[in-house]
């Protein structure tokens, strides 16, 4: 009969408690291994949807398994999840911090406005739908985290298209965020983002570039990121093989695109940057400063049409005359602005005039005066410094583009004395409409007729700009107190 008197101890240092002692270590180790590989699995689960390398067959099974079951409100997945985890619940070679079970599995807060809309809409039976708005609204991310949720409940199969100029273009949003979504809903990403998968369907990424990729399938929904930049053919094309809606998010910054009929207020939702909850202070405070320039611009500038598509999220076309205060006095009163002056030099050539510029700026009182001193194409460059010294010009500012250096060069070498100042190379479009907060005084008819007639359309500048060019070297110099 067994008991503690029949029990022999085995004697230490002897060949055989080696061995046994051996036997239950390897044995250990390859135990501690096989959990270890286990919880590494679920691990991978919990961070990125399985994509674990290495994993054998066996454990990615048990693991999709495990967490599927968990995800649907099994009990007792939940508990075996928490207690292979809660050995180490990330990878000790990572290094990372340990996380909760909940704040893993569970998905990114939802903009709820958006998400409540979409699911009314999905099921409205319209064809068409509209999200548009301020910048930063959530947009764009709140659809693709409700197609997410959409296809891993089964409310959406097949085949879900999401559209865009360029992949580059979609790489940086669209595939950004289902890259980040996915896998809280257990859905694969593929090709960092461009395409996930899952049971009931799947997102597919593509671009417009090669429009015949999109429209040679069959799609249950659509969603047309940045709508209204896309030609009216594409989105007809589309309109016929999207069995489900097609959906459409866009900042309102043109007034004539294919879209604007077809909008209703059954099928359309205004978002703002102050419905989305998940905003930094640092990008509210970037979008307050598109408000401080914006509501100081004139009408009809870029600054004054950003603002109002993009801070407050009105269709408005960027167009009409850019400098809105603008009126002419006779030539003799220029010299009797007790201002200093100085003068700017827009070079031309055999069709484009050199337009030589006087320019006097009254800070306090937001006023600049313009007289124009030179105005005509072919003009060589000693003739210019012939003109340079009968105006007496004390100061020039120049833009060293187009061979500016070299000409400026060249009036000195035919005895111009008076400084010589390149300009400070800006953005174009910013210096323009730093210019246009002004009010502008022209004692020239030339100067008067530039002024009046700059505009934008469509986001571009049209109209002769050869003395405003001129005047904004000179004046952008004096405006940050440089001369």
């Amino acid at each position: 009969m067994a008991n503690e008197k029949n029990l022999r101890p085995l004697e230490k240092g002897t060949e055989r408690a080696r061995d046994i002692a051996a036997m239950g270590g390897k044995a250990k180790g390859e135990n501690s291994k096989k959990r270890r590989a286990i919880r590494d699995t679920v691990d991978a689960f919990l961070l990125s949807a399985g994509n674990k390398s290495g994993a054998t067959n066996v454990d990615l099974i048990f693991g999709q398994a495990l967490m599927r079951k968990g995800r649907a409100g099994d009990i007792r997945a939940m508990e075996l999840i928490a207690k292979i985890c809660g050995e180490l619940t990330t990878s000790a070679a990572t290094g990372d911090a340990e996380q909760s079970e909940a704040a893993t599995i569970a998905p990114p807060a939802k903009i709820g406005k958006i998400h409540s809309w979409l699911s009314w809409q999905s099921q409205s039976g319209n064809n068409y739908a509209f999200l548009y708005g301020t910048t930063r609204s959530g947009k764009t991310y709140a659809v693709c985290q409700w197609l997410c949720e959409e296809i891993a409940s089964g409310r959406l199969r097949g085949q879900v298209l999401i559209c865009g100029q360029t992949i580059p273009f979609l790489r940086n949003g669209c595939a950004a965020y289902l890259k980040e979504i996915a896998p809280h809903y257990d859905l694969t990403v593929f090709d960092d983002g461009l395409k996930v998968s899952g049971d009931n369907g799947v997102i597919l990424l593509q671009s417009f570039e090669k429009p015949e990729r999109v429209l040679s399938a069959q799609w249950s929904f659509v969603f047309v990121n940045e709508g209204n930049v896309i030609p009216q053919s594409i989105i007809d094309g589309l309109s016929i093989r999207c069995a489900g809606l097609l959906l459409a998010d866009f900042n309102p910054s043109a007034n004539d695109w294919w879209g604007k009929e077809l909008m209703s207020p059954a099928n359309s939702l205004f978002c703002s940057f102050k419905d989305n909850p998940f905003l930094g202070d640092g990008q509210r405070q970037a979008i307050e400063l598109i408000r401080e320039r914006g509501e100081a611009a004139p009408i009809g500038s870029y600054a004054n049409w950003y603002y109002r598509v993009y801070y407050l999220g009105e269709f408005a076309e960027a167009g009409g005359g850019v400098f809105t205060r603008v009126k002419q006095i006779p030539r003799g009163q220029f010299d009797t602005v007790d201002l200093p002056t100085f003068h700017g030099i827009d070079f031309g050539d055999t069709s484009d005039p050199n337009a030589l510029a006087a320019v006097k700026v009254d800070k306090a009182g937001g006023v600049i005066h313009v007289c124009c001193q030179w105005y005509k194409t072919g003009t060589d460059d000693k003739t210019m410094t012939d003109i340079l010294v009968s105006n007496n010009v004390q100061t020039l500012v120049f833009e060293t583009a187009t061979g500016g250096n070299t000409r400026a060069k060249n009036f000195r070498i035919f005895g111009f004395k008076g400084r010589l100042l390149p300009c400070i190379k800006e953005r174009i479009s910013q210096s323009v409409f730093n210019l246009a907060n002004y009010e502008i005084v022209c004692y020239d008819d030339d100067s008067a007729a530039e002024f009046h007639g700059y505009r934008l359309d469509g986001g571009k500048f049209k109209g002769a700009d050869h003395i405003i060019d001129a005047v904004r070297y000179a004046a952008n110099l004096i405006l940050t107190n440089r001369i």
